[in-house]
């Protein structure tokens, strides 16, 4: 279990995402699944989700990287805000 705050507290949003986007890929190589625990964060800045899952998916694909995450204590927030995220990034991709 990955605790997003941990990875995102006292860090510039660039270097947590580059943390996070290691983690990611990793877990898509070995083929397992990453659980990301997003208790205590406030917010997904654009910066942040680039560097970490916009990284990933244009290297594996949408698909792949939804298939191995799975998130807890996700508000209804942060949830729409990855849809959103992944959503307008799969249109860009087909642009």
């Amino acid at each position: 279990m990955i605790e997003l705050k941990n990875i995102l507290n006292n860090r510039a949003y660039p270097e947590s995402g580059a943390i996070l986007y290691e983690i990611l890929c990793k877990t898509i190589k070995d083929n397992s699944k990453v659980e990301i625990d997003l208790e205590g964060v406030v917010s997904l800045p654009s910066i942040f989700l680039n560097a970490s899952f916009g990284k990933a998916v244009a290297l594996y694909g949408v698909e792949k990287v939804k298939q191995s995450t799975r998130f807890h204590h996700i508000s209804k927030t942060q949830a729409e805000r990855l849809k959103e995220y992944f959503e307008r990034f799969c249109q860009v991709q087909t642009v």
